[in-house]
C-alpha cells in the first residue's frame, strides 16, 4: 500500500521515470512488511540524488519532523558539532547528514563498480608481491 508498480517504462521510452509509475502496489511481505502491518506506521519515500539534492517532499518532511522535535514537551537527544561552523538546527544538520550519505554511497557504488569492471578486463588477474624481473 503506497508504493507503486512500474510498468516498465514503454509509454516513456524510458526517459521520463514519472510515467512509468502507475497506481498503487498490491500489498506483499517485503522490506517495510514489519512498518505497514505490523508497527501501523506510515512509510514514506524521501528522494535524495546521488549528488546530495532533496526533492521537495524530503524537505517537507524534514521540516515536519523538526516541527515535532522542537515542539511543547519534545527532547531532541540529537548531538550538534561543538564549532561554529556546525549546524544547531535540527533540519541543517539532518538534511547535511542525509545528503552526505547519499554522495558517500554513490562514491562506494562507482568503486565497486570500477573494480569489477578491471577485474573482468584483466581476466581476474590479482596482483603478486613478486618482482616480474630479477635484477641478477
Amino acid at each position: 500500500m503506497g508504493a507503486s508498480r512500474d510498468r516498465g517504462c514503454e509509454a516513456a521510452g524510458g526517459r521520463n521515470l514519472w510515467a512509468c509509475v502507475v497506481g498503487p502496489a498490491e500489498q506483499s511481505e517485503g522490506h517495510y512488511d514489519d512498518a505497514i502491518v505490523t508497527k501501523r506506521t506510515r512509510v514514506t519515500m524521501w528522494l535524495v540524488e546521488a549528488l546530495g539534492g532533496a526533492g521537495r517532499g524530503t524537505r517537507a518532511g524534514l521540516r515536519k519532523l523538526e516541527e515535532r522535535a522542537s515542539g511543547p514537551g519534545a527532547v531532541d537527544r540529537t548531538k550538534y558539532g561543538s564549532t561554529r561552523a556546525s549546524p544547531k538546527s535540527y533540519y541543517v544538520h539532518h538534511l547535511q547528514q542525509i545528503s552526505k550519505a547519499a554522495v558517500v554511497y554513490d562514491a562506494i557504488a562507482i568503486r565497486k563498480q570500477h573494480r569489477a569492471t578491471r577485474v573482468r578486463l584483466c581476466g581476474g588477474a590479482r596482483p603478486t608481491t613478486q618482482p616480474r624481473m630479477s635484477l641478477a
